[in-house]
């Protein structure tokens, strides 16, 4: 199974590698049993996997997250996708994007609502998966 979910936001023009930073910050502290392995690190993309450390799950997957921030992927996945389905113009007005892919049989949820709470934590965002668009929120995601 694949299934993706992005979060939308404002991010002030920071780097990729800087949101990066933040974010994982912020989800250790919210949850120390999560990790990450960095697959890519560049200025206006980022990706990694975000796994459990603590072992409290045996079954769990990896998750592979990405933080965007470039400005011509963001404007033509708003121009192209989104626009027309935002439910207001703070989409329109996102700079940034985190994509959480959740891959294999089993989804640790926890870690999912986890690397959520972070993200809005820090840079309140809108949520949009493919099969809801964005009526879609984190009462949503199993486990809350």
């Amino acid at each position: 199974m694949t299934y993706e979910i992005e979060l939308y936001f404002q991010a002030g023009g920071a780097s990729a590698a800087d949101l990066a930073d933040a974010l994982s910050a912020r989800i250790v502290a919210l949850d120390p049993g999560l990790g990450f392995a960095d697959a890519d690190l560049g200025t206006q993309v980022w990706s990694g996997y975000v796994g459990r450390t603590d072992r409290s799950d045996e079954r769990a997957e990896v998750l592979l997250l990405e933080l965007h921030c470039s400005p011509e992927l963001l404007r033509a996945k708003i121009q192209d996708l989104l626009l027309d389905e935002a439910p207001d113009t703070r989409v329109a007005e996102s700079d940034a994007f985190v994509k959480i892919t959740l891959i294999g049989a089993y989804v640790d949820w926890a870690a999912v609502r986890t690397i959520w709470q972070a993200v809005d934590s820090l840079w309140p965002s809108i949520p949009y998966d493919e099969t809801s668009g964005f009526d879609f929120g984190l009462d949503s995601v199993p486990g809350g």
